[in-house]
């Protein structure tokens, strides 16, 4: 007997998305990259104007941990799990997972600072001429999103900087519109960051292996990621990608990777042929 293919559902991604309405079986999200995410896509996300996103079971059960660790920050302003590595082998869909779970968090009230090619930042030297234009096109990046834009907004500022700023905000359009100032204010940016209590923070690396494989990591931003207050901040989560076996974990409070450890399976047959058959449809509709 032919087994039935599953129906698609396609949904529209928007800053009031219901998450809650998801039917995990056969369901896209389709987004705008411009709004949702900054500088780049992962490799198995298509780079299309209107790239579509396969909802994962895998991802549902993360999603419901965000929601938790959001409870726990609304009532104690803290976290007492600040670290999730997503493991597996390159192609089980690590970075499509976490690219599910940057969109989730952006959509239901955090900040997410998100580098999915975390190996661009870490091997780009902070004299190559193309240094100052990218951490000045991130910064432009952040504010596509109305809702971060308002929560920069309520953001006082908790550093020195040599411009008026009345809020992380305002830093943030400097950095976006002067180059030669753009990597100062990203790396200060990062710290503001980790150390606010405005509002909850998750910073997502994908390709995090990259930091620990390259011989010399060649900026302050890329070695900001590896500092140990990365890690112990009170009022941020770090979602972090990676497909390496053998990565140092000094840099963890208890050096105890299966606390923190998430093993990705890859996809399965059902999600497979799910994909499969969206992309035939839509192979079908552009032909027409």
């Amino acid at each position: 007997m032919k087994q039935e293919e599953p129906k698609i559902h396609l949904q529209q991604l928007h800053s009031n998305f219901n998450w809650e309405s998801l039917n995990e079986e056969a369901t896209f999200i389709q987004f705008s990259p411009h709004e949702f995410v900054p500088e780049g896509l992962p490799n198995d996300v298509q780079a299309t104007p209107a790239p579509t996103l396969l909802i994962r079971h895998q991802a549902t059960k993360y999603m419901n941990f965000i929601r938790q660790w959001y409870a726990e920050y609304t009532k104690y302003k803290r976290f007492s799990k600040q670290v999730r590595i997503f493991r597996g082998p390159t192609g089980v869909g690590k970075s499509s997972l976490l690219l599910q779970l940057v969109l989730f968090a952006k959509t239901t009230g955090w900040i997410v600072f998100y580098i999915p090619n975390t190996s661009k930042w870490a091997t780009i030297s902070e004299t190559d001429d193309g240094y100052p234009l990218q951490c000045k096109q991130y910064l432009a990046s952040v504010l596509q999103s109305k809702q971060t834009c308002e929560l920069l907004q309520q953001t006082p500022v908790q550093l020195k900087y040599n411009i008026q700023c009345n809020s992380l905000y305002d830093v943030v359009v400097h950095g976006s519109e002067n180059s030669a100032d753009a990597p100062q204010i990203l790396l200060s940016y990062i710290l503001e960051l980790q150390y606010t209590t405005s509002f909850p923070v998750i910073f997502a690396l994908d390709e995090w292996d990259s930091l620990h494989s390259t011989s010399a990591i060649t900026n302050r931003i890329a070695q900001k990621f590896l500092s140990p207050s990365t890690f112990s901040c009170v009022s941020c989560i770090l979602l972090l990608a990676t497909s390496g076996e053998n990565i140092s974990l000094k840099h963890f409070e208890d050096g105890d990777i299966m606390n923190y450890s998430a093993y990705i399976s890859p996809y399965s047959e059902a999600e497979t042929n799910t994909m499969q058959l969206y992309n035939k449809e839509m192979s079908s509709l552009s032909n027409m």
